[in-house]
């Protein structure tokens, strides 16, 4: 829903508002959802810890992450197959605010500034959710796994960088037109 109000002659305020909300979904953003044939997913499933992964932040900090394998021979026993279903307990919104303030071309001039808020969250009402697109419970930057987050959608369609919808947004563009003016000049 938005509105628009004229505060000036040629000087408006516009407020927009947008909500969706989204539940049984196949995947969320990276791909299908398809767990193992025979694996139990969700972080009290068939998974076994991995390798994990440890370093040191450039600041000095330590890190530890840990990340989950499926069992090996349960993946044997479902003939490592997969399936598609839906995501039990998933959900996702999205909130959005945009405010706009457009200054109409007069006098040569023409203006827009805008700002926007984004908000996009994921709900697991059920903890059997909470795992990624292939049944594996490790958090990652697109699958955060995390009831009520924050998630950001990031794509890379040419492979050369990824983009990211941010929290915040705020833009002002400013078009001119050179104005001709004198003798034997089109005065615009």
């Amino acid at each position: 829903i938005g509105a628009d109000r004229e505060l000036a002659p040629n000087l408006v305020l516009q407020v927009n508002y947008s909500y969706s909300r989204t539940s049984r979904l196949f995947g969320n953003g990276p791909g299908l959802i398809q767990p193992r044939v025979g694996v139990k997913p969700g972080p009290n499933g068939d998974y076994l810890p991995g390798a994990g992964f440890s370093g040191t932040l450039p600041d000095g900090q330590p890190y530890n992450v840990p990340t989950f394998i499926p069992d090996p021979a349960k993946v044997a026993a479902g003939g490592n197959g997969f399936r598609t279903q839906n995501i039990p307990g998933y959900s996702t919104d999205y909130q959005g605010l945009e405010l706009g303030l457009i200054k109409r071309l007069s006098n040569k001039f023409m203006t827009h500034i805008g700002f926007g808020w984004n908000n996009a969250q994921e709900h697991f009402s059920s903890k059997d959710g909470m795992y990624d697109a292939n049944g594996n419970p490790t958090p990652t930057d697109q699958e955060p796994l995390k009831n009520s987050g924050q998630f950001v959608r990031r794509s890379s369609g040419s492979g050369a960088g990824a983009i990211y919808v941010s929290f915040w947004a705020a833009g002002i563009s400013l078009p001119s037109v050179p104005a001709c003016t004198g003798r034997g000049r089109r005065r615009l």
